[in-house]
């Protein structure tokens, strides 16, 4: 079966498919020994701030990030210089901005925000290195970018095991290791780029006019983003309790979400350089959304077996969460795998029409439905917005195509 397909594509598929998987296992594992650790109440909090930091993140890259990975596998080189610059200058004034920020909520709501001060450094060097990092993604060599991935994770894995064991404080110990290892993470990937880096064109464009160009990609990624919001909404709504019920599931859960944004990240410069030709849009649709729901259908088999075990029994109720969440997620991975697709073939300003009016819709039902329904009814929105996601931008691409 595999002949049918482009040797090139399968081969980047099976690397990012592959570093993705055991990255997404190397974060799992440091979110569940951290809800293991700490107090259910304070987990719900880290969990509502970490969802927090992931929408800031879509929110200060602007689109530059994808923006630069379809320029550059076409072979457009001339604003990538500027958009690095504005991706440095964004992600810095941004870290700092959500560290003083946590400071004020430590100062004046409670003590406990103190200890997640290092979250603007994570935001800073992850957003940088994670720029530069698409560099390789862009000249489909995908082994380099998720070995990259892979030792961020690990290094920031073992950091907080060896912080912990050295008596820090959890929460602490957790977001020491992430900032540290996004900082090593950056120096590292910087190095390896240092000589394209400076071959770059030094020409520089201001914000104002890159942004014409990257807005559509930003819009997509930033309302992609934004349902890590419901984390806060449900912790705001029910409590620390059941925020802490509803973030631990996303958190475990997010990190196999990267299995289907690598197979994503692989389509789009596959489409922008024609190794996938239109008729085969919907075949290597259904591959890669085929692989990325395996840790998904694993995960609904499993959790009732699993949670109790790595999380503990303060924890169970996190198991019919988990088994709805693992059958939705298969929704999602199609739609990310399909909104790739499109904007390789010049169709971002649909796929991000598609995140506003999904998101919008699910972010507004979500809070009466929450309110009147409680928790689970909050899951079940949260699979029909993957379905619903899925279904427009299959509408979306075939109007596309047709047109085209």
């Amino acid at each position: 079966m595999l002949k049918t397909f482009n040797k090139k594509v399968i081969n980047n598929f099976g690397w990012a498919l592959l570093g993705r998987v055991f990255a997404a296992i190397l974060q799992a594992t440091g979110i569940i020994l951290l809800a293991r650790w700490e107090e259910v109440e304070n987990f719900g909090i880290v969990a509502s701030m970490l969802a927090l930091g992931v929408l800031v993140h879509a929110l200060i890259d602007f689109g530059l990030t994808t923006y630069s990975v379809k320029e550059r596998s076409a072979g457009n080189m001339a604003h990538l210089y500027s958009c690095m610059s504005h991706n440095r200058k964004f992600a810095t004034l941004f870290g700092l901005l959500s560290s003083f920020i946590t400071f004020l909520l430590g100062y004046y709501i409670s003590s406990f925000f103190y200890l997640l001060l290092p979250v603007g450094v994570w935001i800073a060097y992850e957003r940088q290195s994670d720029f530069l990092i698409s560099f390789f993604i862009a000249d489909s060599k995908n082994k380099i970018a998720t070995k990259l991935l892979t030792h961020r994770r690990l290094l920031s894995l073992v950091l907080f095991i060896a912080l912990y064991f050295l008596s820090v404080q959890v929460t602490l110990a957790y977001m020491l290791a992430i900032a540290l290892a996004a900082l090593a993470s950056y120096l590292q990937v910087k190095y390896l780029l240092s000589n394209e880096i400076a071959a770059l064109n030094q020409k520089f464009f201001t914000f104002k006019e890159l942004f014409s160009h990257t807005f559509p990609f930003w819009i997509n990624s930033f309302f992609a983003q934004l349902r890590n919001v419901d984390v806060v909404i449900v912790t705001v709504i029910l409590g620390p309790v059941f925020g802490a019920l509803f973030g631990v599931a996303n958190r475990v859960v997010s990190p196999l979400s990267m299995v289907s944004s690598s197979m994503a990240t692989v389509v789009l410069p596959s489409v922008s350089k024609g190794d996938i030709r239109k008729h085969e849009f919907y075949k290597y649709t259904v591959f890669a959304t085929a692989l990325s729901s395996i840790p998904y259908i694993c995960l609904f088999f499993l959790s009732s077996l699993a949670v109790p075990l790595l999380l503990g029994e303060k924890y169970n109720d996190v198991v019919p969460i988990l088994e709805v969440l693992s059958l939705g997620l298969i929704f999602f991975s199609a739609s990310s795998v399909l909104g790739s697709v499109m904007q390789g073939v010049g169709l971002q300003k649909r796929v991000a029409q598609v995140n506003v009016m999904a998101t919008s819709i699910y972010i507004l039902f979500l809070i009466p439905v929450a309110y009147w329904g409680g928790i689970m009814y909050a899951v079940y929105s949260l699979c029909i917005f993957f379905i619903l996601r899925l279904l427009m931008m299959a509408f979306y691409l075939n109007r596309g195509l047709k047109n085209g």
